[in-house]
């Protein structure tokens, strides 16, 4: 302390056996501005000097922030959302892979592929049946059944389309109860058929179809 006392005295001209004459003023007043301009300077360091220190502490001390991911999380597509396969062969007009919509029936798969083919038999199969992803719909070409469902009409008698009920049209060679039934809803969404060529706008039945039929049918 004794050393910064005696270097600040020196520094200033405040020696100790100094008698400032109070005939000079002028020189005073400038000692104690410059004195005093010094203390300020000094002041103003040591802050800085604090400051920069407790910064350090502080930041020696912070706690780390945890980051966190903001991305959303991307929807997902189910396979039930895209159809299902299925691999229709056998008594069909178009035989193939094709995709059909989640819970679609057996029969659903048929007529995706263009319906039965004549001499086809749905004897043997469940067309009501929900249909799984990759699974292959065999319609088989019985023909001791579409003999069986051609018993009814042997006799050689025509059979009305307008008149005819389901179990009727059953019996024609090459019609199920499926296909019998779409004739029936075709005939209540039209009126009656006006033409035996309409038959061929029953969904499923086709041009082959049509041809083994046409001469059994009357309006």
């Amino acid at each position: 302390m004794k050393i910064l006392e005696m270097l600040f005295r020196k520094t200033f001209g405040l020696e100790r056996n100094d008698q400032i004459s109070l005939q000079q003023p002028a020189v005073f007043r400038r000692r104690i501005t410059i004195a005093a301009a010094f203390i300020a300077g000094l002041a103003v360091v040591l802050v800085a000097v604090g400051w920069s220190f407790m910064g350090s502490v502080t930041s020696s001390n912070s706690v780390p922030v945890e980051l966190r991911s903001t991305t959303q999380d991307l929807p997902t597509i189910s396979p039930q959302d895209i159809g299902v396969l299925v691999h229709v062969v056998g008594g069909v007009h178009h035989p193939g892979i094709y995709q059909i919509s989640p819970g679609s029936r057996v029969i659903d798969a048929v007529m995706a592929a263009g319906g039965l083919a004549p001499g086809a038999s749905d004897c043997g199969i469940n067309l009501a049946r929900q249909v799984s992803d990759g699974e292959q719909i065999v319609i088989s070409v019985d023909t001791a059944c579409s003999a069986e469902n051609g018993q009814a009409n042997a006799g050689g008698a025509l059979l009305s389309l307008n008149n005819a009920t389901a179990e009727e049209l059953d019996g024609l060679p090459g019609i199920g109860l499926t296909l019998a039934q779409r004739i029936l809803e075709w005939r209540e969404a039209n009126g009656s058929f006006v033409d035996i060529h309409q038959l061929n706008d029953v969904p499923g039945i086709g041009d082959k179809l049509y041809e083994s039929l046409h001469e059994l049918v009357s309006l």
